[in-house]
């Protein structure tokens, strides 16, 4: 029971992943690969699965998303320096899922070289464990590695045995950045995987939040918070110029908080990295979160202009699910 959630979290996504190795199209620095759309595949279940703001694919494809997705509808993954690497250097919390070069007639490595981004041959060699110059056509080198979520993506169970470098991230305290959002109804999403995103809470705090193996045990939590006086972020957040908005307010589980004071939160408005200012309306406490990603878009989140993590929710003073809160970040 203990990774039930994560597998239903990435199966469908599995089963695509394992279909096709990578392959590396596009001219630089416009690189891509394709995904061909999934039954339940939508832009937030893609995202994960390449380790790509939902946003910058849509944009990459000249896609709306209010649109939707269609089945079996192709789509291009931008490569960035966010998702993709060719010096082997990946997260803490990521790994590397090799992507190919498919050799054409007549193809050198310098051809390889030229059309994978300027790749050093020698990393070529060494990735392929290529003995001599001569390549053989319709064979696939790796060019680079896809650099994606180990808990998030389908895709790490194709990861490289290479040896990658890990950089230190300031998320290392929240290694899986695997959200619950709380609801108190079953999910019925078109996309299956979200019921990992969305795993109903109970009314009382219990001791079910995210751990680097997610945990599905229902024994009581009963943590007392450390009071960080808005928590860490609050000196990057002063300086910036705010942006006021006012509604309300759900809370996902998380461990990271209760003992560093670092909060986190989920907004469709504020980039991933921006501090956002949330105020209890109720009690006037105040905290500092930094923006991780968008709220899913499903049912359970409509009309609420921000998820909190349950650390900082202690630390305002909530008692239920959902609140009235003021929020303030820079755009």
């Amino acid at each position: 029971m203990k990774r039930l959630f994560i597998l239903i979290f990435i199966l469908p996504g599995f089963i695509q992943a394992q279909e096709k190795q990578l392959a590396i199209q596009g001219v630089a620095p416009d690189l891509y690969i394709s995904h061909t759309v999934a039954p339940k595949d939508n832009y937030y279940s893609i995202g994960r699965l390449y380790n790509i703001n939902p946003k910058e694919f849509a944009s990459f494809n000249s896609l709306q998303m209010d649109k939707g997705l269609n089945l079996g509808q192709p789509v291009k993954i931008p490569l960035t320096n966010t998702n993709f690497t060719q010096t082997a250097i990946a997260g803490s919390d990521e790994v590397l899922v090799p992507v190919h070069y498919v050799v054409k007639a007549k193809d050198g490595l310098y051809r390889v070289s030229a059309v994978g981004n300027k790749v050093p041959i020698e990393s070529i060699k060494k990735w392929n464990n290529l003995t001599s110059d001569e390549l053989k056509t319709g064979s696939y080198l790796i060019v680079g590695y896809l650099k994606v979520k180990k808990e998030l993506s389908a895709l790490a169970n194709t990861a490289s045995n290479a040896t990658a470098t890990v950089k230190k991230s300031e998320y290392e305290t929240v290694k899986e950045n695997t959200i619950v959002a709380e609801s108190g109804k079953e999910i019925k999403s078109e996309d299956e995987g979200l019921k990992e995103m969305v795993k109903p809470m109970p009314k009382e705090k219990e001791a079910g939040v995210i751990k680097e193996s997610i945990q599905t045990d229902t024994a009581p939590m009963h943590v007392i918070s450390k009071d960080f006086s808005g928590g860490v972020f609050k000196a990057q957040y002063n300086a910036q110029n705010e942006i006021e908005v006012n509604g309300q307010a759900g809370i996902f589980k998380s461990t990271s908080g209760w003992e560093d004071g670092r909060y986190y939160c989920l907004h469709n408005s504020a980039e991933p990295q921006t501090i956002v200012k949330i105020t209890n309306n109720v009690t006037g406490k105040s905290i500092y979160a930094k923006v991780m990603d968008m709220m899913p878009d499903i049912k359970q989140n409509k009309g609420l202009v921000i998820l909190i993590s349950n650390a900082a929710a202690d630390q305002l003073g909530v008692a239920e699910n959902k609140f009235d809160c003021s929020i303030s970040y820079s755009k």
